[in-house]
């Protein structure tokens, strides 16, 4: 937990950041939750006064968007991931730190395909 706040609500901040106007039904589907759950989480990070709705296109749509607040506690988070990251591969080489994003990459990429959270053990 970073400030409260899981990796699964980071996450969701993060693809509001470069999803900005994302509807909450899509953002649902993306993440794979159904609606009703997408509404508490999002309702808790609207209390938190991190993200804001705004209506859509069409009266029965939210968009959603990162406050100022949002930004700035997003920025922070980043800033602290990618110092942890830095220290994690610190003494790797520069050929072992590629070759580990590239593998995490594909584990990642494979999830994606067969829609499966975590890789089967072989």
């Amino acid at each position: 937990m970073v400030h409260g706040l899981s990796p699964g609500r980071l996450g969701i901040m993060l693809l509001i950041d470069a999803n900005p106007g994302l509807t909450q039904s899509r953002l649902a589907e993306a993440v794979r939750r159904d609606r009703s759950t997408m509404v508490a989480v999002l309702d808790e990070l609207e209390a938190r006064g991190l993200i804001a709705r705004r209506k859509g296109e069409d009266r029965r749509t939210n968009g959603l968007w990162l406050t100022r607040s949002g930004k700035t506690f997003l920025a922070g988070v980043m800033r602290r991931v990618y110092a942890h990251e830095r220290r994690f591969t610190a003494r790797l080489t520069a050929r072992e730190r590629a070759q580990l994003f590239d593998l995490l990459e594909r584990l990642a990429t494979r999830q994606k395909k067969t829609g499966r959270r975590s890789a089967p053990v072989t």
